[in-house]
């Protein structure tokens, strides 16, 4: 896909993920295996792998500096991304469960059925509540 694509698809559809990858890197590799088990599970999301070499100017757009990086795509706007494994454990061996956890915390796609993962001992909270909950601790600091 190239950047034209790329945006067009993320414009168009109601929800999208799009996983910038590159090849060389395992961690790359790790979570595309995760997304390619969980695209069958969530017909209502787009799935996209994106090879960052074929796409320099959209890196640069997104200022996407870390890889594996998962940008969520909501109504054509960006609203969530993960960077790297931080908000998932992590560690290379995440489950896809929490992932899909995680990911469901940005309404990109539908949460899991399992009732068996609980957010506070699998993954961290999103990037927006860690975000406010920075803000809240630097304003109490004052």
């Amino acid at each position: 896909m190239d950047e034209k694509e790329v945006i067009q698809t993320s414009a168009k559809e109601n929800k999208c993920i799009i996983h910038f990858f590159h090849r060389d890197f395992r961690r790359c590799q790790v979570m595309d295996k995760h997304l390619e088990i969980l695209a069958p599970r969530h017909f209502s999301t787009r799935f996209v792998r994106v090879f960052v070499e074929n796409v320099p100017w959209l890196v640069e757009k997104l200022q996407i500096k870390i890889l594996p990086c998962v940008v969520c795509f909501i109504n054509g706007v960006s609203r969530d991304r993960l960077i790297g494994f931080e908000e998932i454990g992590n560690d290379d061996s995440f489950t896809t469960s929490a992932l899909e956890l995680r990911l469901s915390q940005s309404g990109v796609i539908s949460a899991p059925q399992s009732k068996s993962l609980s957010l506070k001992t699998h993954i961290h909270p999103p990037r927006s509540e860690i975000t406010r909950m920075r803000m809240r601790m630097m304003i109490g600091a004052i």
